[in-house]
């Protein structure tokens, strides 16, 4: 893992407040508001796969196969 220091909520909802005035809007506008909370909260569940192990996911089996036909027609 790199040595990157990750940025806090906060320093990412005002990245996001960043962009919508760069977008030409105002990021205090009523229905902006929740934006920055919204999209960090979008990126956390994006990106949360990064801290499932993905060995653990793979060694997930399924004993009921009766039936199961993996050919294609």
């Amino acid at each position: 893992m790199s040595d990157m220091i990750r940025p806090t909520k906060e320093e990412a909802m005002e990245a996001v407040k960043t962009l919508i005035s760069w977008a030409g809007d105002d990021p205090t506008r009523e229905g902006l508001l929740e934006t920055p909370d919204r999209v960090v909260r979008s990126y956390n569940e994006f990106f949360e796969g990064y801290n499932i192990d993905p060995e653990a996911v793979l060694a997930k089996t399924f004993e009921e196969v009766e039936g199961y036909d993996d050919t294609y027609s």
